[in-house]
This record gives C-alpha cells, structure tokens and sequence, in this order.
C-alpha cells in the first residue's frame, strides 16, 4: 500500500503533463522530424554514417512521441484540434504531419536501407495527405469569420507543397531499383502536379503580401524564413 500510495502522486503529475503538452501541441512540431531526416540524409550522402544513423533513431523517437501527444490530443481535446484546422496560421502546420512522415521514410531507407518500413510510411503519408488537405481546404474555407491577407497567410502554407512533394520523392526513392506499376507512377506524377500547382498558388499570394502590405517585426518570424527555403 505505501508503494501505492506514494506512486500515485508522481503517476498523477506525469498524466497532467501530458495532458497539458498535449492541449497546446502545435501542428507543426513534425517540422522536427523533418529537420532531423533532412540533416541525417545529408551526412549520409556526405559518407558521415556515425552521425547520419543516429540521426535515424532520433527522428523515429520524435515521430513516436509526437504521434503518441497527437493521439492524446485527439482524444482528450477534439475541439482544439477543430480550432488549429480552422485557423489560418496554425492550420498550415498539420501538413508537417505528412511531410515527417514521407521525409522519415525517405531517411529510413536511403540512411538505414529499410526499404519494407519505409513503404509502409509511404502508404500512410498517401493516406494522411488526404486527410490533411480536405480537412484544411474545408476548414479554412467554410469559416464564417475570416482573417484579412496580412494576418491569415505566411510561409507556412507553403508546407502544403512540401508535404505533397514529400510523398513523390519517398516513392521515387523506393522504386529506384524497380519501377512502380503505372498506376502509382500516375499517382506520383499527379501529386507531383499537384504540388507545383499549389506552389504557383501560394507565391504570388505570399509576394503580394510582402511587398503591398505594411509589415512588422513580427511579420518576420520563422514563417517568412521558411518562404525563402523553399
């Protein structure tokens, strides 16, 4: 019992922070994943495998954890997630979701030659593209109060493109051995489409903004940045 007892508080501590972590999870925290799988690559690409294969459980520990506070999100706060989809600033950072996913599948077959894991992910990243971009386009598009240009866009919205990207390249990095059926060179040649599309979309929107409208310090913050990165 004295066991019991005195586990019980630091159980009930730890379940309120998770609890919390996951009320106020931002969208975008894939990004880390992203990174992570970006930098990997690219050591491994420079020869540099006793840094890139580290890299590769780092990222499979931040996807984990970050899905495993999504769920909890889901589950425990629904409406908060209703909130981010229909926001125009958060919203863009579900798309991280897709990108993480393909970009660790990319990782995980160039850096740690898991061809079998990785075209697992890809499914799901074809499936959570779906997902993501009907529930945004809905969300954002049915509001009955919308923001006005220079409040609702920013680069962010440019993940929109690289998450459909993504999912072109982590297939194209699998079928280098063997090509996919038609079907799925189709369906990559598509969201490749797609995603120059939502590109040419984006920018000028994005230019527009930048160069007619008054901008602040604020206006200048990793969403600006990540404009210049694509």
């Amino acid at each position: 019992m004295t066991t019991l007892t005195h586990a019980t508080p630091t159980s009930s501590a730890f379940g309120t922070l998770v609890a919390e972590t996951a009320r106020d999870l931002f969208p975008g925290y894939f990004a880390l994943v992203m990174a992570t799988g970006v930098v990997s690559i690219a050591w491994h690409l420079l020869g540099l495998r006793l840094i890139a294969l580290p890299l590769v459980g780092i990222a499979w520990t931040a996807y984990l954890v970050l899905w495993g506070l999504t769920l909890a999100r889901l589950v425990l706060f629904p409406r908060r997630i209703v909130e981010d989809l229909s926001n125009h600033q958060r919203a863009p950072g579900f798309f991280t979701v897709v990108t993480g996913t393909c970009v660790l599948g990319t990782q995980t077959v160039v850096v740690a030659g898991a061809e079998g894991v990785a075209a697992w992910l890809w499914y799901l990243g074809v499936g959570l593209w779906f997902v993501v971009m009907y529930a945004f386009l809905t969300a954002v598009t049915i509001r009955a109060r919308k923001p006005t240009l220079s409040v609702g866009i920013n680069g962010a919205w440019l993940i929109a493109t690289v998450a459909t990207q993504s999912v072109v390249v982590l297939k194209g990095t699998l079928g280098a051995a063997a090509p996919p059926p038609p079907e799925v060179q189709f369906l990559c040649l598509a969201f490749f489409m797609i995603g120059c599309m939502l590109y040419l979309a984006i920018i000028p929107v994005i230019f527009y903004r930048l160069t007619f409208i008054r901008l602040s310090a604020v206006d200048f913050g990793p969403p600006t940045g990540s404009t210049r990165a694509r």
